[in-house]
């Protein structure tokens, strides 16, 4: 569905992926090839990058279509700079910061309000798998103690997953006095 909502023309797929990118080919009519990141860069290789502009589209975000067909919208280059000023400005972003995340890279929170957030006021990542935080929700915290993590994201869930279920036994010698914001990107916002 977001393949064909943005008309995509090309996808870039690991090799891995290979086989599922050339059956969404035969489905997405719009997809005129798929290749592999590495193939793009021999065939690029010592070309020179085009100049972008502040109304140029950055990207298409997508809703995550859990409760219907996913919906994008376009962001421009002064769109995504405006948001990354606003959290770098509103969480008053130092170097001396630390973000610790588990979010993934698709989801907005995951892109623009960590890592992107973080490449933009120029302070160290440190990025889990998803999955990591699902089966253990602990390591997010321990990820925190053992990178000295001050800035954090998650939505309402994981914030009550880690209050209400993890055992004491789990978090014993846990600190977190490191941590200074943390970011709820959920709505509403349970206090």
């Amino acid at each position: 569905n977001i393949l064909a909502s943005a008309e995509a023309r090309f996808l870039l797929a690991a090799r891995e992926a290979q086989g599922l990118a050339t059956l969404l080919q035969a489905r997405v009519r719009s997809l005129a090839g798929v290749a592999e990141p590495a193939e793009i860069r021999r065939r690029h290789e010592g070309s020179v990058g085009i100049r972008v502009h502040a109304g140029d589209i950055a990207f298409l975000q997508y809703t995550s279509g859990s409760t219907g067909v996913p919906k994008g919208v376009a962001l421009t280059h002064a769109n995504l700079m405006a948001n990354l000023k606003a959290i770098h400005d509103g969480c008053a972003l130092t170097p001396a910061d630390v973000t610790v995340t588990w979010l993934p890279l698709y989801h907005d929170m995951g892109l623009i309000g960590t890592w992107l957030g973080a490449l933009y006021a120029g302070i160290p990542t440190h990025i889990s798998s998803p999955m990591a935080f699902l089966t253990r929700p602990q390591r997010w915290l321990w990820a925190i103690h053992q990178h000295r993590g001050t800035i954090t994201a998650a939505p309402n869930f994981a914030y009550a997953l880690c209050a209400k279920k993890l055992p004491e036994r789990a978090l014993e010698g846990l600190d977190l006095s490191c941590w200074r914001v943390a970011l709820n990107g959920a709505e509403p916002i349970a206090p």
